[in-house]
């Protein structure tokens, strides 16, 4: 590295290298996403088939359908909008919050059903 003035710049063997990570590190998360959406369309798949065919009992049914959709919801937060990256921790603690408040509310109002 050059130093000019109180300013470092980057050479154009090191920018050459900053720009392979980038571009390393872009094809991983690509494949990551596409392996997600695979799975998303596996369990999507799984659900359809076992209500279609009878496979479950209707009782659990919703109970397996409702598993199976919040795997969906983790992939989807952590691999399409990114929950997993560094710097994203406050609007995660935010969803789980709001989860949390929600599943309370719905138990709480199922215990009252009841």
């Amino acid at each position: 590295m050059a130093h000019h003035e109180g300013t470092e710049t980057v050479s154009e063997h090191d920018q050459s290298h900053l720009d392979i990570h980038h571009k390393i590190a872009h094809e991983k998360e690509f494949k990551q996403q596409i392996v997600s959406f695979a799975m998303m369309i596996f369990l999507t798949m799984i659900a359809f088939i076992a209500v279609a065919s009878d496979a479950i009992s209707d009782a659990f049914t919703v109970v397996f359908i409702m598993i199976l959709a919040g795997i969906q919801l983790v992939f989807q937060l952590y691999m399409f909008m990114h929950l997993s990256h560094k710097g994203h921790q406050y609007p995660a603690w935010g969803i789980f919050f709001g989860v949390f408040v929600a599943g309370t509310a719905v138990i709480a109002l199922m215990g009252m059903i009841w």
